[in-house]
């Protein structure tokens, strides 16, 4: 059978093919890669980065697909304004961990500039905006951050209100933090020239903003007769407009009274101070932009997310600065982005007070020292011999060391430590085994009965199928901090060895697999049928002090 085509079907069917080849390049590949990419940013693979870049470069891409990509991927909204807070009392992070790639700074700043300057005009829009801000800030470009504030604003002048709104606040906030007053006070007025008239949240914040101002310049009764009248007019709007939503006037209006109470407080209290100093990197380079809190000895054990009573950021130059502080004791605590703490430690213990008294100036300068890095033993190292070797990198102006020991629970989603051995007089030391099966973290307890203990942290350094971990830290002849080992390594450069190995020197018992089934009534029947072994002693003695 001959099938014949005319001229004209063969050109249609040519013509067919070829849009069903320019619909693949053009179309269905370009989606499948961005399926694809996506689907292995969510899993954590390390090729998503790149798959994740060749697609922003891709012309085939949709633009709204790369704005998608940009504030999913680059534009990782923090809970609060800082990842990180590191104090000597607690460390805290705060993140949506679903979805983090780590792009560098040069990797990025290109797809933030654009997305600061053509993107869409939403949340993702202002928080790109101060994330750029924030990184020119922290390489003291001031010029190019006040530029960025100016220009994102007067885009979203025609928009939607509320981003401009957030953004001229920011500006108004980037000259109080460069104690440029008048041009924050100028910037206020106009703000609130703008607005209408039953804005009254936005009213509230400007107000805020100018008693903060006249409280930094020492103009306290200033500061009070602002804050009373903006709590009056404040009150009476609310209670005279039902429209008022009460998620925004709760916020404001807290902040207003804690503001209120600083004030009366500083004017009551004649014995305040001046706290400041100048933060820096070991290497000479100034700690921009990064969040300082002053936190009473009362108040320690709070989370870093409250309406902090001495909070403020570095300038440009690391220097912070604050007035009006009561008499007491204090702890700083800091505020970082991933980019400023990575491979870098805040070197404070738990004794590491601030007594503030009857002098007009306390001066607090820190120094941020980088990680120290380990040696041995590391990545999931297995050791079979009697000893430990422990090493790590020498610490320049150490005159001893500490070392940490931790074992792994929750299925190594958590884990437990304590120090082990300290005044380590070298970079290195040898721990024999029995030494370290002799050695417990403590106990982690579901309930206070003893039957709520948990097994593994029984068992501790003697269970050869338990993943342990250590780290070290680095004291000065004055028994200062100068170092850790343990810290936020998020850079390919930064990473180093990992601090984990496992003792494989023994087996389990019969006796440890019943403890570790949580039958601790069996497991000491076990134990105590072989009392001449090391171990099992060991463990008689772990168990029965669980009655007592």
């Amino acid at each position: 059978m001959t099938i014949k085509l005319q001229v004209n079907q063969l050109v249609y069917l040519v013509v067919a093919f070829l849009l069903l080849i320019a619909t693949m390049i053009f179309l269905i590949i370009p989606q499948w890669n961005i399926y694809n990419a996506k689907k292995q940013a969510d899993q954590g693979h390390s090729e998503a980065k790149v798959a994740l870049l060749q697609i922003l470069e891709d012309d085939t891409v949709f633009e709204t697909q790369k704005w998608n990509i940009i504030q999913e991927y680059m534009l990782i909204q923090p809970v609060e304004r800082f990842n990180v807070f590191a104090g000597a009392s607690f460390s805290q992070v705060q993140l949506d961990h679903s979805k983090i790639i780590n792009f560098t700074w040069k990797e990025k700043l290109p797809y933030l500039k654009q997305y600061v300057k053509e993107g869409p005009l939403d949340d993702y829009f202002v928080l790109a905006v101060k994330q750029l801000t924030s990184y020119y800030e922290e390489m003291n470009q001031s010029d190019l951050a006040k530029q960025t504030l100016d220009q994102a604003s007067e885009r979203a002048a025609s928009s939607y209100s509320l981003y401009y709104n957030d953004l001229q606040l920011e500006r108004v906030d980037f000259a109080i933090n460069h104690k440029e007053y008048t041009e924050a006070n100028q910037l206020l007025e106009t703000f609130d020239e703008k607005l209408e008239k039953g804005d009254y949240y936005w009213h509230a914040k400007i107000g805020q903003r100018q008693v903060e101002i006249a409280m930094k310049q020492g103009k306290l009764q200033e500061a009070r007769e602002q804050v009373n009248v903006i709590l009056n007019e404040y009150k009476q709007a609310e209670e005279n407009d039902d429209t008022i939503e009460s998620e925004y006037t709760t916020d404001v209006y807290e902040s207003l009274v804690s503001l209120k109470d600083r004030i009366e407080s500083s004017i009551n209290n004649p014995t305040t101070s001046t706290v400041k100093g100048r933060i820096m990197y070991s290497d000479g380079k100034p700690a921009a932009n990064v969040g300082v809190i002053l936190r009473n000895e009362s108040d320690i054990h709070y989370g870093a997310l409250g309406d902090e009573r001495y909070f403020t950021t570095t300038d440009k130059d690391g220097f912070y600065e604050w007035n009006f502080v009561e008499s007491g004791r204090y702890q700083v605590i800091l505020g970082f982005s991933f980019d400023q703490i990575n491979g870098w430690t805040y070197p404070s213990t738990m004794d590491d007070w601030l007594t503030v008294g009857d002098q007009l100036e306390v001066t607090k300068d820190i120094t941020l020292r980088p990680l120290i890095e380990i040696d041995s033993p590391v990545n999931q190292a297995k050791i079979t011999t009697d000893t430990v070797h422990f090493s790590w990198e020498p610490v320049k102006g150490a005159a001893y060391y500490q070392l940490h020991l931790a074992v792994d629970i929750d299925d190594g989603s958590g884990s437990m430590s304590s120090p082990f051995r300290s005044h380590i007089a070298t970079n290195e030391i040898d721990v024999p085994v029995e030494d370290l099966y002799d050695y417990t973290v403590g106990l982690s307890m579901s309930g206070d009965e003893p039957g709520s203990v948990d097994p593994i942290t029984l068992l501790a350094f003697t269970n050869p199928n338990n993943r342990f971990s250590w780290s070290v830290d680095a004291f000065d002849e004055h028994d200062e901090l100068l170092t850790r080992s343990n810290g936020y390594r998020l850079g390919n450069d930064t990473i180093g060895h990992l601090p984990f190995f496992y003792l494989k020197t023994r087996t389990l018992t019969e006796a440890d697999q019943l403890l570790l089934d949580k039958k601790f009534t069996e497991a000491l029947k076990a134990y105590k049928t072989n009392p001449e072994d090391k171990h099992s002693q060991r463990m008689i003695k772990r168990l029965e002090e669980l009655d007592e």
